[in-house]
């Protein structure tokens, strides 16, 4: 996320009226980010979240946290699964002693003719013995159907009680809405959002009038429209008030983190 992703999702918000998550990837710098969506989100007239994506060590936590996110999404799916399932709860216990939910990432098994009810099972274990507030779902190898076939697993990991998460470029376009019905309360879209603003600038032919700033305004107008069709298409549109009224806002403290 830069300043003109921060600029086009946030108008998009106001402007359907919808409330949005604001996602920061973790990396080197992510300070002056944070630091960014935090006075973006404290100004907004909408419901507004900061979320610190693909978290993998306890200090990338720890400076999320200190920099003011809300909520992180934990990764340490690669490790062997004792590893993992430590890791994944040292960290949502570290979040959740801060005020701060936070989500782990999952693998499940990319043929879904594998042992999807043993996945399955084993899928609501690991979110009830981590505590995590989500699950994202990242297929394990690449989908024998494509990004059509996700659709079919998401069926199956509906039945699970926590809330599940996706990558949209994972999931077929005609398959995001029964998604959402399905279960699914967070699609990452930083892909297809990156996408839009990369077209914006292929568009771009001869002399720019107005330079850079020229530019990064039609970067922010793709990221805008881009955004906004997301947010109709997935029922947040018009959402705003509601969840307003039924969330608790998130308090703003400061934390001191011994590790």
């Amino acid at each position: 996320m830069g300043m003109e992703f921060l600029d086009g999702v946030i108008s998009a918000a106001e402007r359907t009226h919808a409330p949005v998550m604001l996602a920061v990837t973790s990396q080197a710098g992510v300070a002056p980010l944070l630091a960014a969506a935090v006075c973006a989100a404290r100004n907004s007239s909408v419901p507004v979240a900061v979320h610190l994506e693909g978290v993998d060590t306890r200090e990338a936590a720890v400076a999320g946290i200190r920099h003011g996110c809300n909520g992180l999404s934990w990764d340490s799916a690669d490790l062997p699964a004792a590893q993992n399932l430590a890791a994944a709860r040292a960290a949502v216990a570290l979040a959740a002693s801060c005020g701060v939910t936070a989500g782990v990432t999952l693998r499940f098994p990319a043929d879904p003719k594998a042992a999807v009810t043993g996945a399955i099972t084993a899928a609501g274990r690991f979110a009830e013995d981590t505590g995590a507030a989500f699950l994202h779902l990242r297929p394990d190898g690449e989908m024998p159907g494509g990004a059509g076939e996700l659709s079919t697993v998401l069926r199956q990991y509906a039945a699970l009680s926590v809330p599940l998460s996706v990558d949209e470029e994972d999931v077929a376009d005609t398959a995001l809405m029964e998604a959402v019905a399905g279960g699914v309360a967070k699609i990452r879209c930083a892909a297809e959002l990156s996408n839009a603003a990369l077209q914006r600038c292929r568009n771009l032919t001869g002399p720019i009038k107005g330079g850079y700033s020229a530019v990064s305004q039609r970067i922010r107008q793709g990221i805008y429209e881009a955004a906004a069709q997301r947010l109709n298409a997935w029922g947040g549109a018009g959402r705003a008030a509601e969840v307003l009224s039924s969330c608790r806002r998130h308090r703003e403290v400061a934390h001191v983190i011994i590790y």
